[in-house]
């Protein structure tokens, strides 16, 4: 096994896509780093050292990925036609 970081903005989904090419690789994570790790929603920091299997399960993604940054969480400036934020006042009519 060897270890990365996490970059800043990466959920637990992103770095299984990175790493292994498929969602289902958060279960290894998970199961891997238990010390640090508790569930499929845990913020991830860059200090973190997480443990990866040297395994790959769909190679076509992986390889696919290596060129983007995959760091979907960035809530910093939340905004367009994707974002809906309900509140107490909000009337929707159907």
């Amino acid at each position: 096994m060897r270890t990365i970081h996490p970059k800043k903005n990466q959920t637990l989904f992103d770095l299984a896509l990175q790493e292994y090419g498929d969602w289902s690789g958060c279960l290894w994570l998970l199961e891997d780093n238990r010390d640090v790790l508790r569930s499929v929603t845990d913020v991830l920091h860059p200090s973190l050292s997480l443990r990866i299997r040297e395994v790959v399960m769909n190679g076509l993604i992986k390889n696919h990925l290596k060129g983007y940054d995959v760091a979907t969480e960035n809530t910093d400036n939340i905004q367009g036609i994707g974002v809906l934020r309900i509140s107490i006042n909000t009337v929707i009519n159907a």
